[in-house]
């Protein structure tokens, strides 16, 4: 790291807020370690917001590193992780010249890793590689079905299931969407239909998805509490309920070989009675977390 003048300035200022500290004050009160957390599978998690960061000089941060890093490898610690916040990304070149990588980063921070042990092979997953997205299929009970053209597509605008990704997180504070809430907000905000979620019928894996990513899209079906349209005008160019049969949804041109086949699973399912539902939502591992099955034609519920 530089020790231009502008830094030596910036390590002569004193803020009181943590989030406000520039990052010439957030080091170790400590001159030869970090303040270290404990991940689940032994390895060490460093996080520059922590108070005792504060005081070590910018200068001092590339010899704190090095000691850090030898003690590490003594004590037998294989993965050293160092969550680094936006405003202390002066951390990211030391930490990139004593052999750290990016693993992830997320809007308001980035998260760098090195694998200690040269002799083992990295035992440290990739970051989350997947997108999670539902469609929905709601029924009015009399042969129609929900459809929606968006304004804006890559390819030709088909008429296609109301839908969309998982929010990560709902608002700050709260957890993350499931799959039926995902599912009930996509219908609700680009047709103005108040759903009730009901089953799981199908999903697809693609494995060309955004940012190199794949995508996996679940299928649910909806029950409409109201019938009243009223499209969102960002997003969607024509929405209407479309006969599933007579030539309307399965036959229309602009209707795509993915989407016949997710209607054809939902009515050969519901035909033989064999449709996946949310069983249960159990907690775990202090997180909530939603099961879904398929139910055998004639069973009711679980076996016990």
């Amino acid at each position: 790291m530089n020790s231009s003048g502008d830094e030596n300035a910036a390590c002569d200022a004193e803020n009181s807020a943590l989030a406000g500290t520039d990052i010439a004050t957030i080091c170790s009160n400590q001159k030869d370690a970090f303040f270290e957390e404990k991940d689940a599978y032994g390895g060490i998690i460093v996080n520059s917001r922590r108070p005792e960061h504060e005081r070590i000089l910018c200068e001092e941060l590339p010899d704190i590193v090095n000691a850090s890093v030898a003690k590490w490898i003594e004590k037998g610690i294989k993965g050293v992780w160092f969550k680094i916040f936006l405003e202390h990304t002066a951390w990211i070149p030391v930490l990139v010249d004593n052999g750290f990588v990016f693993h992830h980063a997320k809007s308001n921070y980035a998260m760098l890793v090195r694998w200690l042990p040269l002799e083992l092979r990295m035992g440290i997953p990739n970051f989350a590689h997947t997108y999670i997205g539902v469609g929905a299929i709601v029924t009015d009970g009399d042969g129609h079905i929900l459809a929606v053209r968006d304004k804006v597509s890559f390819k030709k605008r088909f008429w296609k299931l109301p839908g969309g990704y998982v929010d990560p997180v709902k608002l700050v504070g709260f957890a993350d969407e499931s799959l039926s809430e995902a599912a009930e907000r996509e219908v609700l905000e680009e047709t103005g239909i108040t759903a009730k979620f009901e089953t799981i019928v199908a999903f697809r894996h693609y494995q060309h998805g955004p940012f190199d990513t794949a995508d996996i899209y679940f299928i649910c079906v909806l029950r409409p509490l109201n019938k009243i349209i009223q499209k969102c005008e960002v997003e969607i160019e024509e929405c209407k309920w479309m006969k599933v049969r007579i030539d309307e949804f399965m036959q229309h041109p602009a209707v795509s070989e993915t989407n016949r086949f997710f209607i054809e699973c939902y009515l050969n399912e519901k035909k033989v009675g064999s449709i996946g539902q949310r069983t249960k939502v159990i907690q775990q591992w202090g997180t909530l977390q939603d099961l879904y099955s398929v139910t055998p034609p004639g069973k009711t519920e679980l076996l016990t």
